[in-house]
């Protein structure tokens, strides 16, 4: 049977750094659309489909990826955006001002992965593979890493003079921190996916076939602590449902954290985690941001409808998430 699909939009009018209350949607800014789909966990696809679902990417050009907000404005962010009718494998890196809708490319050959520092460089991996950092004007491009076929995953530490990677060459792979010119100061056990201002990094990672931790490493000591832990999830969904993908620090004590279905804060000191949005089959969430005054979240949405003759269309867009309301906004960048 055919899964039904409905798309219903929302037009919120928003003023300019307006405080509003929770009730009204506290979103400072401009008009928003507030996008909600007939999200459901039954099988995507006819069932008479003889293969996969295949995607068919005439419908939507651009994909958005790894959002990470300014860490010195909570009104501008940074994100990967990827053409699907180019040949090309690379992506595009952009800022965007959700306030004033000013926009700007910064760079056209960027592999994977991006952090924004304090000291206003962003950091990602170029499409040779090699770690790259360039200033939020667009000036100053560096390259970082000139070694090793897989560097990947780069993360400022919170003062902008260090950052981690991971990098492998053949079978040898390594976790390293270097200085904010590249410069190898350490190498560690484990990856730095968020780095604290208390020198603790945040994870939420699986264990074993059904489970999901969440909690922090020592950078200093190297010791984990798991404050969450999330058990009999299932092997049978356990990748589909389940995969935690974004992970960052809302204040000191608190970890915001995103799996496949669900958003969700985990309480660092006492295991208190608190679920904010629920996803399903055909909408899921991946990547994450926090913005430096901890109102809101930038998530990076999968939303995933079913076309006729056994299609379907992929659409990987930005939303910006009311941490206290609970409501999340389409951003609707120009193209």
């Amino acid at each position: 049977m055919k899964i039904p699909f409905f798309l219903f939009l929302i037009i919120i009018s928003i003023s300019c750094k307006k405080e509003n209350s929770i009730v009204n949607i506290d979103i400072e800014c401009n008009s928003k659309y507030e996008i909600t789909i007939n999200a459901n966990n039954d099988i995507l696809c006819n069932e008479t489909c003889v293969i996969q679902c295949q995607e068919d990417i005439s419908r939507t050009r651009y994909d958005y990826s790894f959002p990470c907000f300014n860490p010195n404005d909570s009104e501008e962010f940074a994100y990967l955006r990827f053409d699907n009718t180019s040949t090309s494998t690379n992506s595009e890196l952009w800022i965007y001002n959700y306030c004033n809708e000013e926009r700007k490319m910064l760079y056209d050959s960027v592999l994977v992965s991006l952090d924004w520092s304090i000291k206003d460089w962003l950091i990602f991996t170029a499409s040779n593979q090699m770690i790259y950092k360039i200033k939020s004007n667009g000036d100053s491009l560096t390259q970082l890493t000139f070694s090793g076929s897989y560097n990947r995953r780069p993360r400022w530490n919170p003062s902008g003079d260090a950052f981690f990677y991971s990098t492998q060459t053949g079978s040898i792979g390594h976790k390293i921190i270097a200085t904010n010119t590249g410069e190898p100061i350490d190498t560690i056990d484990f990856l730095i996916s968020a780095w604290g201002k208390n020198e603790l990094s945040a994870f939420a990672h699986l264990v074993g076939t059904d489970k999901i931790e969440v909690g922090y490493y020592n950078i200093s000591t190297g010791e984990k602590i798991t404050s969450y832990s999330l058990d009999g999830l299932g092997t049978n969904n356990l990748y589909t449902r389940y995969w935690p993908s974004g992970r960052t620090w809302l204040s000191q004590n608190e970890i915001f954290w995103t799996a496949n279905e669900f958003v969700a804060i985990t309480n660092i000191v006492n295991g208190e985690t608190e679920y904010l949005v629920e996803g399903y089959d055909n909408r899921q969430y991946e990547l994450s941001d926090v913005s430096p005054d901890g109102k809101y979240a930038i998530l990076n949405r999968l939303d995933i409808e079913e076309l006729e003759n056994c299609f379907i269309d992929t659409k990987h867009r930005l939303y910006l998430l009311d941490i206290n309301a609970k409501a999340e906004f389409w951003i609707d960048i120009p193209e």
